[in-house]
């Protein structure tokens, strides 16, 4: 059975291990092998409150946060300056990945994790995050520091302007067809 505190705990004990986000990965994949659990796991901690963005923990090592993406929306493209773990528990998030280059941002290549799967993102991604399906997306993303509380940049999808990323500003923004 999923058990949130054990997730957490076993994520960080992670942190000790010579590859921390490929241990966090392992340890998410196991988890997602009953997503059904998870699901629930994660309903019932929403349910009793939950936490500010998403936050099930929080310190200056390690993040984990519940991710929400209704159908038909994405993020714009930003970075997390630290490496992440993506896993899904229900639907589908697809990831476009960027670089910067001689002429601004520009795309690298693209990947969707489907429920069941968890994905390492390094810590010098700039991606953004979507739901293309007619199903909401559900994910756990766990964080190789305090992604709450550190400096990180967001791009302009018209001018390609990199900004300070700003939480108090909803980070989703509406897909254009």
């Amino acid at each position: 059975m999923f058990s949130i505190q054990a997730f957490v705990d076993d994520c960080r004990g992670a942190l000790q291990s010579d590859d921390p986000s490929g241990t966090v990965a392992s340890v998410l994949r196991d988890a997602l092998q009953d997503r059904g659990e998870v699901g629930a796991a994660v309903h019932a901690w929403r349910e009793s409150g939950g936490g500010a963005y998403g936050a099930i923990y929080r310190a200056h090592d390690l993040t984990i946060l519940h991710a929400t993406v209704t159908p038909g929306f994405e993020s714009p493209r930003h970075n997390h300056t630290m490496w992440a773990v993506i896993g899904v528990f229900e639907g589908q998030e697809d990831n476009t990945f960027y670089r910067r280059g001689e002429q601004g941002i520009e795309e690298i290549g693209r990947t969707a994790i489907h429920a069941g799967d968890a994905q390492v993102l390094p810590a010098d991604v700039i991606h953004r995050i979507a739901n293309r399906t007619p199903t909401p997306l559900h994910a756990i993303h766990v964080y190789g520091g305090d992604l709450l509380g550190t400096e990180r940049a967001m791009w302009d999808d018209n001018t390609g302007a990199e900004r300070r990323f700003d939480f108090a500003a909803p980070p989703i923004q509406a897909m254009s067809d």
